[in-house]
This record gives structure tokens, C-alpha cells and sequence, in this order.
């Protein structure tokens, strides 16, 4: 299986130009998998919603964007996978009024079917979603050897290495916001599983503009300033590395880079894309 893995970052736009160029999103692929609000925006086989839907529902009132969400997912069409469904809590009631005898103190029944009734009261409210299914967590946790995933983009790459897939392409991975550290602290998750997947063979690819595994930066091997550097790792795993001379950068700009500041910025729309809705007169 071929996957590609679609978030809401920036370098989401250089999927949105393979279909374009393409004629569509499958050209590539056996299966397009979306994360959270992008299973709004293109075609997939599997949306990935991690968070609990009734938290979410909390959060509509003061969130345009959940509340919208909550709205399409309600009558999606397709796979939803996420932590908590109606068909969890129904097994979690059924174990609970399985604990209880006829020789269990009174207090211990009143507790398990108490704590029953209130799953069966709550499954009902999973279940509007008709098609949310259960993250397999305990298996992905085995087979991946993995006990970090922090969000829903990490989750998505940790299925895919659990389904054994070919190749990962990963679209919209980016960790560009501003407060990154907080509301998109995964990078170092989602990085992770890829040195997982790749020690088990999986081909993992990453858009050029990209900040994931700094795609986006022109040097990829730290203190060879002096030289450009070129790696080729052929089919069976040998890599041959070569140098050519160049000039010296200039103090600003090895200062700049040390500062981090990007060698590329990532653009929303990519000038071949641009090029062509042009050409059909789309833009």
C-alpha cells in the first residue's frame, strides 16, 4: 500500500498540485488519508479526528472552524477514525455489567451499573457520527514499539507503519505556526515515526517546501560550508557521498543561518500550479 498523508500546512498545496496536474488525486497512491478539516476539502479514503467529538462539542460554540467541522462530519461518507465511539462505550457498559454477581457487595453493584447506565446514556451521542471508527491503540502500540503519539498527523504515520505500507507520503506536515511549541508541538513525534518506518523499510517522502526533516533548507549536512554536497544511496543501501569546492559564505549569512532563520519560504500557492490554472483560465 501506497499512502499519502494529507495535513493542514502549508506544503498541503503541493498535493493539491499533483491532482491538479494530475487529473486527479490517485495517480500515485492507493490511498489518501486527511487529517481533521481537510477531509472537507479533498477526496480520501480515511479521515483521521483523534480528538474526542463531545470535547469538540464543547469547544463549537467559541470555535467557527470545529463548529463547521462538526457539522460536515455528522453526515461524512467516509471512514473517520478517532479515540472514542458510541461502539466502544456499548463493550465498555457490556464488561461492566459482566463484573457483576449476585454475591458482590451492594455498593459494588450500585457502582458498576451506575457507571454502565452513564456509557449507554453517552453512547448515543458518538453514535450521531455515523462513521467514526475506533484507533486501534493497543495494536499500533505493539507493532510500532512506539508509545508517543501526540496528535492526530502522528497517529495517521503511526497506522500507516502499523498497515506495513509501501511508502508515506507525508503533504501539510509543517509545524509553521507561531506558537508551534504548544499547538504544534508533534514535529518531534511525527519525525520519529518516520525514523521508525524507515529502519523497517518504508519509503517515506517529504515535499521540498516542507519544514518536516527540513526539507525546506538548502543544507542538509551541518559544517561542510565549504563544499557542495551530494548523497546517493542506491538500491542496496550503500551511499556514495561528493564534494565539490564552493565559495565561503559570508559571516552575515553563516549568522543568519545560525539564527535559523529559513533558507526557502514556504509559499501557498507553487508557481507550476499557478502556471497552469492560468493556462485553463482559472485564475
Amino acid at each position: 500500500m501506497k499512502v499519502a498523508i494529507v495535513a493542514m500546512g502549508p506544503s498541503k498545496s503541493e498535493y493539491l498540485k499533483h491532482a491538479v496536474l494530475n487529473g486527479g488525486p490517485y495517480t500515485a497512491w492507493d490511498e489518501v488519508w486527511a487529517i481533521n478539516t481537510i477531509g472537507g476539502c479533498i477526496k480520501h479514503d480515511l479521515m483521521f479526528h483523534m480528538d474526542d467529538v463531545l470535547v469538540q462539542e464543547l469547544r463549537a460554540p467559541d470555535n467557527p472552524m470545529v463548529k463547521a467541522m462538526l457539522g460536515w462530519m455528522l453526515h461524512h461518507d467516509v471512514p473517520i477514525m478517532t479515540s472514542t465511539t458510541g461502539g466502544d462505550l456499548k463493550k465498555l457498559a457490556k464488561e461492566f455489567r459482566g463484573k457483576i454477581n449476585e454475591d458482590s457487595p451492594k455498593e459494588h453493584k450500585r457502582a458498576l451499573i451506575g457507571t454502565a447506565r452513564l456509557l449507554e446514556i453517552a453512547a448515543p451521542k458518538y453514535g450521531k457520527y455515523k462513521k467514526l471508527v475506533s484507533y486501534p491503540l493497543q495494536e499500533v502500540l505493539e507493532s510500532t514499539g512506539a508509545s508517543y503519539l501526540n496528535g492526530s498527523g502522528a497517529e495517521a504515520v503511526a497506522y500507516a507503519v502499523h498497515r506495513k505500507a509501501e511508502s508515506i507520503t507525508l503533504f501539510g506536515f509543517d509545524y509553521t505556526m507561531q506558537d508551534k511549541h504548544i499547538a504544534e508541538s508533534g514535529r518531534a513525534c511525527v519525525e520519529l515515526l518516520v525514523g521508525i518506518a524507515k529502519e523497517r523499510g518504508i519509503v517515506v517522502q517529504v515535499p521540498e517546501n516542507s519544514s518536516l526533516l527540513d526539507a525546506n533548507v538548502d543544507t542538509k549536512f551541518y559544517g561542510y560550508d565549504a563544499w557542495e554536497v551530494k548523497a546517493v544511496r542506491t538500491t542496496d543501501g550503500k551511499v556514495t557521498v561528493s564534494k565539490t569546492p564552493k565559495d565561503l559564505p559570508s559571516a552575515e549569512e553563516v549568522e543568519l543561518r545560525y539564527k535559523k532563520v529559513p533558507e526557502k519560504k514556504l509559499s501557498p500557492m507553487p508557481r507550476e500550479l499557478l502556471e497552469h490554472l492560468e493556462k485553463v483560465g482559472k485564475v
